[in-house]
């Protein structure tokens, strides 16, 4: 599946997301890969490439949910997080998502099925 046909995905957190997490996200239709880093598909010298990833980077628009500016598990410098489809949004995971969630209801748009 691509990003640009994928609604919703989700990237599990570093260390990964626990499996009962990933099966009822995938269960809801939600994609979970290991990554979003495209050095995995664009660098042969990197030392993630070949990594499974969630092509992001193809995307209309990219939301990246980080605690802080840290770098990954992998210390690469993840050129996603600087390119003009992706906002970056600091803060806990879950709250970022609840706020998030009640902005795009108040806006008072119809589901989409």
């Amino acid at each position: 599946m691509t990003a640009s046909s994928c609604p919703l995905a989700s990237r599990g957190i570093s260390g990964g997301t626990p499996s009962f997490c990933n099966t009822r996200l995938q269960k809801r239709g939600v994609s979970v890969k290991c990554a979003v880093h495209p050095a995995a598909r664009t660098d042969a010298a990197s030392a993630i490439c070949g990594m499974p990833i969630l092509n992001a980077d193809h995307a209309k628009q990219v939301f990246v949910i980080k605690r802080g500016e840290g770098e990954g598990y992998a210390g690469i410098v993840n050129e996603l997080f600087y390119a003009d489809n992706c906002n970056m949004v600091y803060g806990d995971a879950r709250a970022v998502l609840i706020k998030m969630g009640e902005a795009v209801r108040g806006l008072g748009l119809p589901a989409v099925a």
